[in-house]
């Protein structure tokens, strides 16, 4: 059965089905009509609830996992469930500016952020939570900065679009003082904002300068690391 063109239900049926849901959530065994009936105020016997069931199972909705088993929800229930019958709930503004204060604890770092994301979502639920990184189909540049710090090792730190944040230690031909470095890190900011991998490596074939050049390589083979899975 399709999920997206389930049939209308009726009261007593959207009743049962948010019951079972609930109660299948709670403890993840086949939920009978009895346990729905004891648990639930729904103010019927427990046949009627049987045999309602039975309707929402021919829905599509719940299924029998086993023979005299209970009946379990089906992806197509579930998704009547959360579009229809799931009520939603606005955080408290105490909650609300809890959760903003964690936040502004992390650094502009995304791997911090979907770390503290899920620490806050399975504290606040209750439950385990699972929160993975956006994912774009290229790395795009926003900006870098090289800083000299000691000798002829330059500590090279790049944000992509996103606020990913990554750091590469160069260790260049000969020592190059701050001054020029600082020169090169505004040129290209200046000039390769939003490109990709691909577009870097096509810009910088008519850069001039050596260690310009070098940089941008490295820039543009980090970008494209970033596509790996």
């Amino acid at each position: 059965m399709d999920a997206h063109h389930l049939p209308e239900l009726t009261e007593r049926q959207l009743t049962i089905l948010a019951a079972l849901i609930r109660a299948y959530i709670q403890t993840p065994e086949p939920i009978s009509s009895k346990q729905i009936s004891d648990a639930d105020d729904i103010g019927v016997s427990s046949a009627t609830i049987r045999n309602e069931m039975a309707v929402l199972e021919q829905l599509g909705m719940i299924r029998a996992p086993h023979t005299s088993a209970g009946r379990v929800p089906t992806e197509a229930g579930y998704r009547y469930f959360v579009e229809h019958l799931l009520q939603e709930q606005e955080l408290s503004r105490q909650e609300q500016r809890a959760i903003r204060a964690e936040f502004t604890q992390v650094a502009q770092d995304v791997h911090k952020w979907v770390r503290t994301a899920a620490t806050v979502l399975a504290h606040r639920t209750q439950a385990a939570a699972l929160v993975t990184e956006p994912r774009v189909r290229a790395a795009r540049f926003k900006h870098l900065q090289l800083i000299n710090t000691q000798g002829r090792l330059v500590l090279m730190i790049l944000v992509l679009e996103g606020g990913e944040l990554l750091q590469h230690l160069l260790t260049l031909a000969e020592t190059v003082d701050q001054e020029r470095l600082t020169q090169i890190s505004l040129l290209i900011n200046a000039s390769y904002g939003g490109e990709t991998a691909e577009g870097i490596r096509q810009k910088a074939r008519t850069v001039g300068d050596t260690l310009t050049h070098e940089v941008l390589d490295l820039v543009a083979e980090m970008l494209a690391e970033r596509r790996k899975p």
